[in-house]
């Protein structure tokens, strides 16, 4: 498999990111073909089958910050 530059990846996954975004906001045609390519070009860059298999769910540790003891 050929590993994408990480400049590429980048832009892809933030093209992504937004395109989730506006589709979640307010679901259009054009916001779910926008979706739609970008989900395929990061599966095809990433050689999964759903981006879901490239993503793994948050870990309940990254997503609950740490308390520190304060003046310790």
């Amino acid at each position: 498999m050929i590993v994408p530059a990480e400049k590429e990846l980048r832009a892809v996954l933030a093209r992504f990111a937004q395109a989730s975004i506006e589709h979640d906001g307010l679901p259009t045609a054009r916001s779910g073909c926008a979706l739609e390519d970008a989900t395929y070009k990061l599966c095809v860059m990433t050689g999964t089958r759903t981006v879901a298999d490239r993503t793994p769910e948050p870990r309940p540790r990254d997503i609950i910050p740490r308390r520190r003891p304060c003046g310790r």
